[in-house]
C-alpha cells in the first residue's frame, strides 16, 4: 500500500492524474505522456538524464526484440 502523501508526491512530479494510476483511466493520451518526459528531462542534472537515457534505451531495445520474436 501507498501512502496518500507518497501518492501525491508521485502525480506532482509526473502529471499523471489519480484515476489513472489507479485504474488506468483518465485524459493521459500520448501528448501529456510526452509533456511529462520533457518536463523531466528539462528539470533533471546529468546524472538524471544519463540514468532516464539509459531506462529508455533498455525498454526500446526490449520492445523490439519483443516484436522481432512475435515476427
Amino acid at each position: 500500500m501507498i501512502s496518500l502523501s507518497s501518492l501525491d508526491c508521485i502525480i506532482t512530479a509526473t502529471g499523471i492524474s489519480v484515476d489513472y494510476i489507479l485504474y488506468g483511466k483518465g485524459n493521459n493520451n500520448r501528448l501529456k505522456i510526452k509533456d511529462t518526459l520533457y518536463d523531466m528531462i528539462d528539470k533533471g542534472d546529468k546524472e538524471e538524464l544519463q540514468m532516464y537515457y539509459k531506462c529508455i534505451t533498455t525498454i526500446k531495445s526490449y520492445v523490439t526484440k519483443r516484436e522481432k520474436n512475435k515476427r
